[in-house]
């Protein structure tokens, strides 16, 4: 019965998450899946069961998509991705989709259970800020109006929905081609300017967003026009060029089909008409304010998408650590037999659990970490500490993990004057995420890992941590310090972990003012220096 009651519990709170909630088998065979995500996908619950769900994701993303899936499922990783779905009406979505192992009592993959989030907003914000940065770069390069147009319109086919970019302006505008359109015959652009024209009365007229059925043009002409558009009836999204008298034209999307053009593509539309106007009207920097502040604009939306899933993530990782504090506690009052004896295989299994909740919950403690700090929730609070007795502490807490591999963690950390402005608790964080790194990828015998302390000019300190391990390639580097990211499969050894470490290292330097850097070869090992700007102590807390 109580068994019960808590399935019970469990699908009441998954039935309202604000999330897409999945369950599925080692084999990708989903089991379960909630309401949120059938409103997703377009699928029912019977619909998306076994391999059903695969119908939901989109053709360009369901390779790439199901091959990490099962390579996951099969390494017993966590796994994160963005891709599509797309519903049976046609409609598309863009997913951030996370999972996490579900695991047998003695460690095998049983499955696996995420979590699907509508990040569509995000996306079109992020793909319509980068097409109007391209707007932008393209018109800073000072080529002629005619080549600027031509790549223009290029780009706004590129990144439509599968539209024809078709230009027209005003024939008055001298010196300035009348139409660009690179995918389509010149005779039948000029003919489709004049069925256009016949129904909106005139070039300049046609409201912005404004949608034109082209049924009636594609049957006066079933040649060229009918055949490439396909059967069915031909749609075109048409909007006016013009701002201000002399720069009047028409900038359009043409599509295969008569369904309505999506809200991303006007708002293509309605860029790319603005930089056309920018141009014609000789008013380029003015307009280019204009326009930066409305980027502003985006990246603040953005910005504030991203404080949103930092909070979502913070309240996630608090809600998981409530059972996992549970699991890790009872397991280790089993395991010590203080509620009773058990045999020697089942205290096998026990450590085997408290150490997967162990390994979990420090996951989730980094998730907490990255979510306070990305929320401007964390400040330094630097106080006179001796770096060398920190340093000193950190070496003490690993060493255990080191001699497993046989290797040495020195310390030279005897600064003159000792102590330094520092935040203990974050200064020792860093340590640790920097020696724990240097020992787990330093193959056994590889020759030690060392923490140097350093004073230098204007009081600034220098903490230094090398290892003589298997190294970073340069075109790595840039990966280590970004949240989630880990080296690629192709290295030597696979080190298990979240991507965390080395990205909370960075965000508590920056607290401190300072900068974290990389020296590296790979097979040469690495060397991680940590500077700390004016972290001298001032002569009146000294004593």
């Amino acid at each position: 019965t109580a068994l019960r009651e808590s399935e019970e519990r469990y699908r009441t709170l998954a039935q309202l998450s604000p999330v897409g909630l999945f369950r599925c088998d080692r084999e990708g065979n989903f089991g379960y899946v909630n309401e949120q995500w059938c409103a997703l996908t377009g699928l029912n619950q019977e619909q998306s069961k076994g391999r059903g769900w695969h119908a939901a994701l989109h053709p360009l993303d369901r390779e790439w998509m199901l091959a990490a899936f099962r390579d996951a499922l099969r390494a017993g990783f966590h796994f994160e991705g963005e891709f599509r779905f797309r519903r049976p009406n046609g409609t598309v979505s863009w997913v951030l989709a996370r999972a996490l192992p579900e695991r047998l009592s003695g460690g095998a993959v049983a499955g696996t259970i995420g979590t699907v989030t509508n990040i569509t907003d995000r996306k079109e914000a992020e793909d319509l800020l980068a097409f109007r940065q391209k707007l932008l770069a393209q018109a800073a390069k000072g080529m002629p109006p005619e080549s600027l147009f031509a790549s223009l319109v290029a780009l706004l086919e590129a990144e439509s929905n599968g539209g024809r970019g078709v230009l027209w302006l005003d024939a008055d505008e001298g010196g300035v081609p009348a139409a660009y359109a690179p995918s389509l015959p010149a005779d039948l652009v000029r003919d489709l300017r004049s069925y256009l024209d016949s129904r909106s009365g005139g070039v300049g007229e046609v409201p912005i967003t404004d949608y034109l059925s082209l049924a009636g043009f594609a049957r006066q002409r079933p040649g060229d026009l009918h055949d490439w558009l396909g059967l069915g009836g031909v749609a075109v999204l048409s909007l006016s060029a013009s701002r201000g008298k002399g720069n009047r034209g028409r900038i359009a999307l043409v599509y295969p089909s008569a369904d309505p053009a999506s809200l991303f593509d006007c708002k293509l539309l309605e860029s790319a008409a603005e930089l056309v106007s920018l141009v014609l009207e000789r008013r380029r920097q003015e307009d280019i304010d204009r326009l930066n502040r409305e980027l502003s604009s985006q990246n603040r939306r953005i910005l504030e998408a991203n404080r949103m899933k930092t909070e979502f993530m913070a309240r996630m990782s608090h809600e998981l650590r409530t059972p996992l504090n549970a699991i890790i506690g009872f397991s280790q009052l089993l395991a010590d037999q203080r509620t009773g004896p058990v045999s020697p295989k089942q205290i096998e299994f026990l450590n085997d659990i408290l150490q997967s909740g162990m390994h979990l919950l420090r996951i989730i403690n980094d998730l907490l970490d990255l979510a306070k700090i990305e929320a401007g929730k964390v400040d330094a609070r630097l106080e006179p500490v001796r770096a060398g007795d920190i340093a000193a502490e950190v070496r003490d807490m690993l060493r255990p993990l080191a001699a497993q591999k046989g290797l040495a963690v020195e310390v030279d950390c005897e600064l003159d004057p000792p102590e330094a402005m520092l935040d203990a608790q974050r200064f020792r964080q860093i340590l640790y995420n920097l020696v724990s790194n240097a020992v787990k990828f330093t193959p056994a015998g590889g020759g030690g890992v060392s923490v140097s302390c350093a004073w230098r000019e204007a009081g600034t300190l220098e903490v230094r941590v090398r290892d003589h391990g298997i190294g970073i390639k340069a075109e790595d580097q840039y990966k280590l310090f970004q949240p989630f990211q880990q080296l690629d499969s192709s290295l030597p050894i696979m080190i298990p972990g979240s991507g965390l470490g080395l990205a909370i290292c960075r965000q508590l330097a920056e607290l401190h003012h300072g900068s974290i850097e990389l020296k590296s070869e790979p097979g040469r090992g690495s060397v991680f220096t940590v500077v700390f700007p004016e972290a001298a102590v001032p002569s009146s807390l000294s004593f």
